[in-house]
């Protein structure tokens, strides 16, 4: 029986437009489109470079803009959050243990935690998790399987009673090592069901499309 909920951010509760960002940065001369494979960005994402000392390295790479005009094009990626999408976490989290697992940096969690307060009076997400695990916080990002184990040592979570969902299939593949059940959220082929019933116990994914979707009993989309 699944108890715990380990769930990914972007994509999977933010719904995410990487090209509006890839656009607002050409739009400023910022022509890259795998940004956030650069070496900066990742250690930004772990942690290894500060806030300050990161915007600091980026305008002074491109002098022609300015740093809030970076931060708007970066953060344009971000969509708003589904209001049924913040129903559903309440639901779960009056089932299951739920954990917030996500590769993100201080710029986009400052604009996600003005958002919650400003559309659901929320400071954060620490009111529907048991635990919030940000990558730049924990040194660490996905698909390092170390992330993964850090969730379940810390809160002493048994793999087969723990789901992980997430929208990226390396990650999907990292968090087995550990033997917990994954399941692949792909939002943009809308596939995945939404409903899947364990030994009568229905889990509620949480879904892109915000359709509902039909009741499963056979557990065959995890692994």
């Amino acid at each position: 029986m699944i108890k715990n909920l380990i769930i990914d951010l972007g994509g999977v509760i933010i719904p995410l437009a990487i090209e509006n960002t890839l656009q607002a940065m050409k739009a400023l001369g910022i022509d890259i489109e795998n940004y956030d494979q650069l070496p900066l960005f990742k250690q930004f994402e772990t942690g290894e470079v500060s806030e300050h000392d990161f915007l600091t390295a980026v305008v002074r790479q491109y002098p022609h803009i300015s740093t809030q005009q970076f931060i708007d094009s970066w953060n344009a990626m971000l969509l708003p959050i589904p209001k049924n999408k913040m129903e559903e976490l309440r639901m779960l989290k009056n089932k299951y243990n739920l954990y917030l697992l996500s590769n993100t940096n201080p710029v986009h969690t400052k604009y996600i935690h003005n958002y919650l307060q400003k559309h659901f009076n929320l400071p954060d997400f620490s009111p529907l998790f048991k635990k919030v695990y940000y990558s730049y916080e924990c040194k660490m990002r996905k698909p390092d399987a170390e992330f993964f184990n850090l969730v379940l040592t810390e809160n002493n979570l048994t793999p087969h009673e723990t789901l992980f969902t997430d929208d990226t299939k390396e990650h999907i593949e990292s968090a087995k090592k550990p033997n917990e059940k994954t399941f692949l959220f792909n939002p943009e082929t809308q596939t995945p069901p939404k409903y899947i019933s364990y030994s009568s116990v229905i889990v509620i994914l949480l879904s892109a499309t915000n359709e509902l979707g039909s009741a499963l009993t056979d557990p065959s989309p995890f692994t």
